[in-house]
């Protein structure tokens, strides 16, 4: 999809809207306003490294995904400058069905958005937290 062709205020009237790789991964948003997300994945087969655990790739498109959508809430176009994750406990496929990310902004500035999001399972365990960076873009 083309920067000009992004819908903001079909996003923030539709949590449920998603591009086809947030799609494709089972990710579906339960929360969304400006500056703040929460997507709940279902893991799939596909997902899950040879230890049995949630591949840190999926973890990261999940925090990635969220936190990109919690700042574009926000009526702003970004662009991601950096991220960082730690990752603090394995997800794994025998215990674990669905994962929630929930992102929230803590700096939003005319040019630089800060987001952090955590990841937890459906225990109550914190898999990861990661920070991202986003450049806001001029209309």
């Amino acid at each position: 999809m083309k920067v000009e062709e992004f819908d903001i205020e079909n996003l923030v009237n539709n949590p449920h809207c998603v591009d086809d790789y947030s799609e494709t991964m089972g990710m579906k948003f339960t929360s969304l306003s400006a500056g703040e997300a929460t997507a709940v994945l279902t893991i799939k087969p596909w997902q899950v490294n040879p230890l049995g655990s949630v591949h840190g790739g999926v973890l990261f498109s999940l925090a990635d995904i969220t936190a990109g959508t919690a700042a574009v809430a926000g009526g702003v176009k970004v662009t991601t400058l950096d991220a960082q994750m730690s990752f603090l406990a394995p997800a794994l496929l025998e215990r674990t069905k669905t994962l929630t990310a929930v992102a929230k902004r803590i700096k939003a500035g005319k040019t630089i958005q800060v987001l952090e999001v955590e990841v937890w399972d459906e225990e109550k365990r914190l898999i990861c937290k990661a920070s991202y960076t986003f450049f806001v873009m001029k209309a």
